[in-house]
């Protein structure tokens, strides 16, 4: 009898040692990065599946939104929102400015046109070859991620 006055308090006891175990490792391993190696599978195959865009990025594809003299404004996708949305929606966009200088190169590209070298066609353009609506690439010399405003580089236009 006094043996079984002991065994509820020690189950007691237990249980709530791993219930608390369990409550700990969900509410503080997951902040310390305590993973399932599932988990960290998982993780791995998004990665491969969606690299994260770079945090340095200097080339960037977008739709002309306004254009100003020479300001090309742009709506670009936002790299932080990268990964494709469970509801089916599309990537969230944000707006960047490029600053079209004489040092910027502008080309129109058609792809459908290939000449005797095998190379794509290439035309020379200018800012007023480019509307509101067109899809435009932009590479410049600054980081297109933390820079609103920027200098152009190289705008390329491509046709089909």
């Amino acid at each position: 009898m006094e043996q079984n006055k002991y065994k509820l308090p020690v189950i007691f006891f237990v249980v709530g040692l791993v219930v608390g175990f369990l409550i700990g490792y969900y509410l503080v391993g997951k902040n310390l990065g305590w993973k399932s190696t599932e988990t960290k599978q998982l993780e791995n195959i998004v990665a491969l599946t969606f690299p994260r865009p770079p945090e340095d990025l200097r080339t960037v594809m977008g739709v002309i939104t306004k254009i100003d003299g020479n300001k090309i404004q742009m709506d670009i996708g936002d790299p932080e929102d990268y990964l494709p949305h469970e509801d089916g929606s599309s990537q969230r966009m944000i707006s960047r400015v490029g600053l079209v200088s004489d040092a910027t190169e502008m080309y129109v590209l058609r792809p459908t046109q290939i000449d005797k070298n095998g190379n794509i066609f290439r035309e020379t353009l200018t800012i007023s070859g480019l509307k509101t609506g067109e899809s435009i690439t932009v590479t410049s010399a600054e980081n297109v991620r933390t820079a609103n405003e920027f200098s152009a580089l190289l705008i390329e236009k491509v046709e089909f």
